[in-house]
């Protein structure tokens, strides 16, 4: 550490220098050269030289030759200047094992015959230059590289054939690559493979890795590939796919047969590794048609018998990957009884033979038969881990709420239609209370829409659903879907909170003149879309989050503003239930002591309990949960909180036309009158209209666009009669 300091310092210290006299060097084999020091190095063969933060354009074989049989190590650090390297510099270096080339922004070329002379070579890195081609590297089938770095240059495609080698480690990332050509890598021996930080990598071709051999490991972190080719990647034991949003998508379980790591992007592509039979059916039953061959073939075999029977069968290998996966062993359990084990999670199976099993060159198998026997594999580590917010079931999650779903869609669809129909049918009749519920027939037939897109791609995707999450909440749908129930929701308590106000007002102030009129509404009104649409807008706008489960409601409460952002919803509904109880319960209050206990005041009085209870029910539940979910301790899981979702959450859409219009007799009389005007009811319409005529012919008080009266529709105060 000391030293590296030191080294440090001295190249600090010669930016500002230009002339320094000499090198660092340690017994003239170890030489750090700083500057336009290297001029002036030792004329001793070198083992290891560093030069760094020189002006050097160009590197060539007079410079380098004097240590053509002793250096072993070179590094050229910080050469910005240096343009090009000589293809003849390293004719004759024997011994060298590493070559480090790094912040060489100029170095746009590096001749191909340039590092074939390294044969010796263990450790090359090009980083931070400006190569746009891959270089022609080293191939010798003795040596095996330790590293091949190529991160942070200017590749952008790596073309067939290009690489050629045979390394523990090939980092080509941070790179501009584009597009990964078919067998690019065709003849290498490569243990782990890494091209993370590639941005523009869209395109892998399905021959990408094809031909390369003995690969563990494969990092295509941070990219933005839409699909993974898999021919190559049998042997993989880790897969690192992290940040990498746009691949919707795994490859099945099947296509690897050695994997136990997968760091990926979304919990749903290690649902897909828990779950094969749903991932891809058409593999699944491939391998387990290729387990019940085998069962047939070998599943008779006398283990126990001094001389074992073999069964010799040829089979035409249509999955080679199926057939690597068969252990064949002694005193082991028959493939039948293991069958239906292994049939969630296939194996990773190990080559324990007593008989044997072998693939010849003609993709034809001979399987000499004991027993067979499938190991259940170990469960892959994979992350990130299927989790409360992102459980590996279909959005519904059990099949009795997905009935449910449906019963309450039909009830909400067909109240607030209801509703709709009728108040906007008799626009000439204009009145504050049926002004606001129409608009909370509209809100509440939003929340209705919400809950039909769900129901809809919960029908699409059950049982598969991790196979259509990236498009769900990735996409446009969930978006659409969060908009709308947020505004359904806030707009439907403002609403109510409206609602509520009018019916107090006009009873309490029943005698004075400045009542709420239609265009102070229209503006109450107004700002209850604007908050509404504001409130639906920000998860949109990176304030939460749709996207975080699948009912596409913002439970992200990661950061400040989200958390803020579930507060308000929260508070804002608790704000106006308090509100709501407190009108509530002043109404009721204004009636005196004998018409509270009237009959008919009974009548109204529970009315209003009902209206209270269905807003308690409807808001208690879900603020509650949700805001110990805010405050991140959740009580239930996502699972249990759709039962929320689909009884309580919707609550109100469903009894709202009900309470506040279907059930009431104005409504009734609306309803006639709109169903005389297509030949249905006539006779009653006109008897409607004749009782109204001459009610509003001595009373013209008492008319149904009185605001006093339909606003609390049944309910007077103190001295009014009570309508039966």
């Amino acid at each position: 550490m000391f030293r590296s300091i030191t080294i440090l310092l001295l190249f600090w210290i010669s930016a500002g220098v230009k002339d320094v006299l000499c090198c660092s060097c340690i017994e003239r084999v170890k030489c750090t050269c700083l500057g336009e020091s290297y001029k002036n190095m030792s004329q001793t063969p070198l083992k290891y030289l560093t030069i760094a933060g020189s002006n050097i354009e160009l590197l060539n074989q007079d410079m380098m030759q004097l240590h053509a049989n002793s250096l072993q190590d070179l590094y050229l650090t910080d050469v910005r200047s240096l343009r090009q390297i000589d293809v003849n510099t390293f004719e004759g270096f024997s011994r060298i094992r590493t070559l480090s080339i790094v912040n060489a922004p100029l170095l746009t070329l590096i001749s191909s015959n340039l590092l074939k002379q390294l044969s010796t070579l263990k450790m090359l890195k090009i980083v931070r230059t400006g190569i746009t081609h891959i270089p022609q590297l080293p191939v010798n089938t003795d040596t095996i590289m330790e590293v091949i770095d190529l991160e942070g240059n200017k590749i952008n495609v790596v073309s067939s054939g290009s690489i050629r080698v045979k390394a523990e480690h090939l980092f080509l990332g941070y790179n501009n690559i584009q597009m990964i050509e078919g067998w690019a890598f065709n003849g290498s021996q490569i243990a782990k493979l890494n091209l993370r930080g590639n941005r523009e990598l869209r395109v892998l071709s399905e021959d990408a890795f094809s031909g390369i051999q003995d690969l563990q490991l494969i990092n295509l972190s941070d990219t933005a590939i839409t699909h993974l080719p898999t021919q190559g990647l049998a042997s993989i034991e880790t897969l690192l796919i992290q940040n990498t949003f746009t691949l919707k998508t795994i490859p099945s379980i099947y296509e690897f047969k050695k994997l136990h790591t997968a760091h990926l992007t979304y919990s749903f592509h290690c649902c897909a590794f828990q779950f094969p039979e749903k991932h891809d059916p058409h593999k699944h039953a491939q391998f387990q048609s290729f387990l019940k061959k085998m069962a047939e073939t070998c599943g008779n075999a006398n283990t126990n018998d001094a001389v074992r029977h073999r069964a010799e069968r040829h089979e035409t290998n249509e999955n080679n990957s199926m057939v690597d996966n068969i252990v064949i062993g002694r005193n082991k359990t028959n493939i039948g009884d293991d069958r239906e084990e292994s049939s969630a999670i296939p194996g990773t199976w190990n080559e324990d033979y007593m008989d044997t099993s072998s693939i010849v060159a003609n993709n034809r198998i001979f399987v000499q038969c004991g027993n067979i026997h499938v190991k259940k594999q170990q469960l892959i580590t994979c992350t990130p881990a299927p989790d409360a917010f992102n459980p590996c079931e279909d959005i519904m999650g059990y099949a009795w709420l997905r009935l449910c779903v449906w019963f309450v869609i039909s009830t909400a669809i067909v109240g607030n239609l209801a509703v709709l129909v009728v108040t906007l049918s008799h626009t000439s009749e204009k009145s504050v209370p049926r002004f606001l519920i129409s608009h909370l027939a509209t809100a509440d037939l939003c929340m209705a829409f919400y809950l039909l897109l769900l129901a809809i791609k919960d029908l699409q995707s059950t049982e598969y659903y991790f196979n259509h999450a990236y498009d769900w909440q990735k996409g446009y749908g969930c978006k659409v879907a969060g908009f709308v129930t947020i505004f359904a929701s806030q707009l439907s308590i403002f609403t109510l909170g409206l609602i509520t106000i009018e019916r107090w007002y006009s009873i309490k102030r029943a005698l004075y003149t400045n009542k709420l009129t239609i265009r102070r509404t229209t503006y109450f009104m107004l700002v209850g879309y604007a908050y509404s649409t504001l409130m639906a807008l920000l998860p949109i706008l990176g304030i939460s989050s749709y996207s975080s489960v699948s009912i596409c409601l913002p439970m992200n409460t990661q950061d400040v503003p989200s958390l803020l952002y579930v507060h308000t919803l929260l508070l804002f509904t608790a704000l106006v239930f308090c509100m709501i109880c407190v009108c509530y319960f002043q109404i009721y209050s204004s009636l005196d002591y004998k018409t509270r206990h009237n009959k008919g005041e009974s009548k109204i009085a529970r009315k209003m309990a009902l209206l209270v209870l269905t807003n308690f029910v409807c808001w208690a539940p879900v603020s509650f949960f949700a805001f110990t979910a805010a405050l991140g301790y959740p009580l239930i899981s996502v699972t249990k909180s759709k039962i929320l979702l689909v009884f309580f959450y919707p609550i109100n859409s469903c009894f709202n036309p009900y309470l506040y219009a279907l059930l009431t007799k104005h409504y009734r009389r609306d309803l006639v009158l709109t169903l005389a005007r297509i030949g249905i009811c006539k006779e009653r319409a006109h008897n409607y209209k004749m009782i109204l005529s001459g009610y509003t012919g001595n009373t013209g008080n008492h008319s149904f666009s009185s605001s006093r009266k339909q606003s609390h529709d049944e309910i007077k105060p103190r001295t009014m009669s009570i309508e039966k």
